[in-house]
């Protein structure tokens, strides 16, 4: 398996990202102090760090699993990836299950247990941050489909993104697929780019058609507002249209980052300065069919990185940042259940101080957790797996890149 330093530690930041936004957010709900406007940063940054897990999944899948051409290679492919998803996802599912009381013998629990939530049951009970394993299994499911067709990556993920715009007329679950399929081939892309160092110019006409195209979409759902579906499939998360505006700078941020071309750093900075004007415009008109006023906010963290990553350097290879990348998984799967446990403590209408304790509690435990199935359970899960079924030695293991997704 090709390690690479760097994306685990971008890995490690978005996962503590999602853990201290939920966290910072659920307790001033529970709390009832009202929400500062940098709660709208935190926001944002999570929405941000879940389009960032998409992404890196797909760079980190194209990156150590390309020779599926044959039926064993796409059974042992897909048994390394269930290998490595499925015991701590279960293990998140009924934790969440547990804290709400919701009942393990029910068909949501089996629904959800097939990857099954956001299609035919929505947010897994105690544990919403489960909705990005969903698409992810999915990608998973895509991506043999996407080799044995030979489809070129970025190509693919420009007309799933265009076709995602369908959703200003409707809101099918299979295009919300689409918006983040994109987003996921993006990643794909990144990984066949960097292998073969080709010329980034063809690459430039295509992501400005995306945008304009995705802002264009936005008048046409204005005129369509009394008939078109809501902006959003569910409250509080990334919508796919949006991901997709800022999905394709997170790309460019990525490739610029790592050495891949120096001109996806101003593809990425005029893209972030086209997300803003239109948030801004989206924001005088109050059209509920714009980007969300928070959606500034995420372009901001964005150009923010992208200044930070190019400009001064910060080593997200350091050994602290890729040893939360190594738990990002886990932790991204626990920290809700523990986070809910922690709000006991917390409360209602309680002053400021609860705030700190109930943050000070639920991430520490959240990352202990995180190590010990990371580091305890799911190597020897993976060893058991390789003796019982050889195949899965095909090829070793990958390490997870997203919140596995979400």
């Amino acid at each position: 398996m090709r390690r690479i330093p760097e994306l685990d530690g971008l890995r490690g930041v978005s996962a503590l990202t999602v853990a201290f936004s939920h966290a910072t957010i659920w307790t001033l709900e529970r709390t009832g102090h009202p929400m500062p406007p940098l709660t709208a940063f935190f926001r944002a940054a999570a929405d941000l760090a879940v389009i960032v897990f998409f992404v890196l999944s797909g760079l980190v899948i194209g990156i150590n699993e390309q020779a599926l051409h044959s039926r064993g290679a796409v059974a042992g492919y897909a048994l390394r990836r269930i290998t490595r998803i499925y015991p701590i996802y279960v293990l998140g599912l009924v934790a969440g299950f547990s804290v709400v009381a919701a009942p393990l013998l029910s068909k949501e629990f089996l629904a959800d247990g097939g990857f099954l939530q956001m299609w035919l049951t929505p947010f897994p009970p105690g544990n919403a941050a489960l909705w990005s394993l969903h698409y992810e299994a999915v990608f998973y499911a895509l991506f043999p489909i996407v080799v044995f067709l030979n489809f070129k990556p970025l190509p693919l993920a420009i007309t799933l993104a265009l076709v995602s715009m369908l959703m200003l007329f409707s809101s099918a679950h299979l295009l919300v697929i689409c918006g983040y399929f994109s987003l996921w081939l993006l990643g794909l892309w990144l990984a066949q780019f960097s292998q073969s160092n080709s010329s980034d110019r063809p690459v430039i006409g295509p992501m400005a058609l995306l945008l304009l195209a995705y802002f264009a979409a936005n008048p046409v759902g204005a005129m369509l507002s009394k008939s078109a579906p809501p902006m959003t499939n569910a409250v509080g998360l990334p919508h796919p249209l949006s991901a997709v505006a800022i999905g394709f700078p997170v790309a460019a941020l990525v490739a610029a980052s790592f050495g891949l071309g120096r001109r996806y750093l101003w593809i990425a900075t005029l893209m972030m300065f086209a997300v803003v004007g239109a948030t801004l415009v989206g924001v005088v008109l109050r059209h509920l069919l714009w980007m969300p006023s928070y959606q500034a906010a995420c372009a901001a963290v964005l150009a923010a990185t992208l200044i930070a990553v190019t400009r001064w350097r910060i080593d997200l290879s350091a050994r602290t940042m890729v040893w939360f990348g190594d738990v990002s998984y886990a932790l991204y799967v626990f920290h809700t259940p523990v986070i809910l446990c922690a709000l006991l403590l917390v409360p209602r209408k309680s002053p400021w101080p609860f705030y700190v304790i109930a943050v000070v509690v639920a991430l520490p435990i959240s990352i202990l957790l995180a190590w010990i199935a990371e580091k305890l359970l799911q190597p020897r899960i993976s060893r058991w797996v390789r003796r019982t079924w050889p195949i899965a030695r095909h090829a070793r293991p990958v390490q997870p890149a997203t919140a596995e997704l979400a």
